[in-house]
């Protein structure tokens, strides 16, 4: 969902550029979405075991990491099939996109701990003034 809103967001950007090119169905879009979703996530489960108890940490780590490996790096190479004003836009939609869904994979699948989350001061324990 959040790639598909990000790419009507900068549709208007490149529309141009794809205009003569071969695209592929919404169904085809739909189905390698999905299978690279899972993929992402496969690929940070045990980074979110690790962090149980830290959603928001999690959050900016997974989030950060899906952003850069899978949104930035692809893009910063030169290449024959995309013109550097079109890799730019596509690096900003895609990174903020990935960014937003290792925010969301985090949150979901980051167990919450309250007692990891702020620890207390016992009871017992004098307060100083």
């Amino acid at each position: 969902m959040v790639y598909l809103a990000a790419g009507a967001l900068i549709f208007p950007l490149v529309k141009d550029f794809y205009a003569s090119k071969a695209m592929p169905s919404l169904g085809q879009l739909f189905v390698t979405q999905l299978l690279r979703g899972q993929l992402y996530v496969a690929i940070v489960i045990p980074l979110i075991r690790r962090m149980s108890g830290r959603r928001r940490e999690a959050a900016v780590v997974i989030g950060s990491c899906f952003a850069v490996l899978g949104g930035l790096a692809p893009l910063l190479y030169s290449n024959d099939f995309m013109p550097a004003s079109i890799r730019l836009v596509h690096a900003v939609e895609a990174g903020v996109s990935n960014f937003l869904y290792g925010v969301i994979v985090a949150y979901l699948l980051v167990t919450y701990t309250r007692e990891q989350q702020s620890p207390t001061r016992p009871e017992s324990a004098p307060i100083v003034v």
